[in-house]
This record gives C-alpha cells, sequence and structure tokens, in this order.
C-alpha cells in the first residue's frame, strides 16, 4: 500500500495471531508502525541498511523478540470472531 495512509495489509494481522515477528521495512509512519510499535512484536528498519544490518545480528543472537500476550490476543482469530459474531447478535 505503497503511499496510502491508514491501511494495513491483512497479513499483519495473521502474524500477530501466529505470534511472528514482524520486520517493517521500510516504515510506513503510520498503522504498522504503530501496531508493531505498542505490541513489541517486532522490528522496524527505516531502510534497507537497517534492514541488512538486524537481520546480520539477529542471526548472530538468538533472542526471541517479547511479545506483550495481552495486546496480542486482542489480534487473534479467535477474539476478532468472537467480537463480529458479538455484533451480528447485537443486530438481531
Amino acid at each position: 500500500h505503497d503511499n496510502i495512509k491508514g491501511i494495513p495489509s491483512s497479513k499483519i494481522f495473521e502474524y500477530i495471531g501466529l505470534r511472528k515477528p514482524i520486520l517493517l521495512c521500510p516504515s510506513d509512519h503510520d498503522v504498522l508502525k504503530q501496531i508493531v510499535s505498542s505490541l513489541n512484536h517486532g522490528f522496524i528498519a527505516e531502510d534497507k541498511d537497517a534492514c541488512f544490518n538486524y537481520l546480520c545480528n539477529s542471526i548472530e543472537n538468538t533472542s526471541p523478540i517479547l511479545m506483550s500476550t495481552e495486546e496480542t490476543e486482542h489480534f487473534s482469530s479467535i477474539h476478532q470472531v468472537k467480537k463480529m459474531a458479538s455484533i451480528i447478535h447485537n443486530l438481531r
């Protein structure tokens, strides 16, 4: 979504639900950056050099990225289905 603000790819929510770290490169300086930052769910590289350095360091350092579990659950498919079911139920 080049140059389009406020539209995240749905893939990010799959990665969050699966607790897969996200490498955002380059930063969108918008909603994707906000999501990754607020959940501490990956790394944001501003350019290809920062991305390259991060990947090189990651290969050498196998420490896991600590992700915020409570906020992560908010994006899980189970939570989202429950939320949609509640909305549909309240429409009756």
